[in-house]
């Protein structure tokens, strides 16, 4: 039985309104957050509330938000930010070499490779066995792909690893290099993003 209208345990409903064509629902966050979403660090900051409009098919939901800032990305530049965003560059880059297969692919091929785009953004350490299964299928039929998506885990393995901005400039540098000429044009903007923002993206390390 769901918890509630929304079926969100985190939420509580404060009103609902009902006219001809859909429901418009306000709804509450239960708990504030402990954490910051991109860094993890506890240091928050409130800054009151939000209002935040959803729509979803045919009802409009209005939740309300706590409006946290993180004072660790104060201190050190909003870099968490800029990390979630760089990050988020190598999942584009990765989409612009699946797509840029499509012509190599039938009509059929095209549909799966599309429907299977979630799983290839996945990290690797997140799959389970049927989607490891499923994609070492595709890179076995298209390297390129298989290039792409080792590129882009590696370079989320950087934020991991490296300890240090040095460690993290090494890292790259070796990542860089492994950026072969047939996908190196989808990953321009993320080479293009290092190099620009490079004194403050390290300062994350």
């Amino acid at each position: 039985m769901p918890v509630n209208i929304l079926n969100l345990p985190d939420y509580k409903i404060l009103r609902v309104e009902e006219n001809d064509h859909d429901y418009h629902i306000t709804a509450e966050i239960e708990n504030a957050p402990t954490v910051c979403m991109a860094c993890s660090s506890e240091h928050l900051i409130g800054h009151g509330r939000n209002e935040q409009v959803i729509r979803n098919i045919s009802s409009h939901g209005h939740v309300g938000t706590l409006s946290s800032r993180c004072s660790s990305r104060d201190t050190q530049g909003q870099n968490c930010d800029r990390q979630v965003h760089v990050v988020r560059m190598a999942n584009d880059a990765l989409e612009r070499v699946r797509k840029g297969l499509r012509e190599q692919l039938t009509t059929k091929q095209c549909r799966g490779l599309m429907h299977d785009r979630f799983v290839l953004l996945k990290r690797e350490r997140d799959l389970n066995d049927r989607e490891r299964v499923l994609l070492d299928g595709w890179t076995q039929k298209l390297p390129r792909l298989g290039r792409g998506l080792r590129l882009k885990e590696d370079f989320s393995v950087i934020y991991e690893n490296a300890s240090s901005p040095q460690k993290a400039l090494k890292a790259f540098e070796a990542w860089n290099r492994a950026v072969v000429p047939q996908v190196r044009g989808a990953f321009a903007d993320l080479i293009r993003a290092w190099s620009n923002w490079q004194p403050w993206i390290i300062n994350y390390f």
